[in-house]
């Protein structure tokens, strides 16, 4: 899958997690494009969602409302 963010095919693409969106975006150009990707944790194990940036406005909104947000940060920022 190409990542949106870079137009490469290479490496691995997370997809927006909102269906029918069909849009991928490596988790390290959407953490510097300001995408937010989310971390949902599950009984056994986690959930990684990625969004595209309209949906990435749309949390954003959320994430107002409730207050709660998991955001993955890359190594090395704080």
């Amino acid at each position: 899958m190409e990542c949106y963010v870079c137009k490469s095919s290479r490496g691995c693409a997370l997809e927006c997690t909102q269906p029918k969106r069909g849009l991928g975006l490596h988790v390290s150009c959407g953490l510097n494009a300001g995408i937010w990707i989310e971390y949902q944790e599950a009984k056994a194990s986690g959930v990684v969602a990625g969004f595209c940036l309209e949906h990435t406005k749309l949390w954003n909104k959320q994430q107002l409302l409730t207050g709660k947000y998991y955001k993955i940060v890359s190594r090395g920022k704080k």
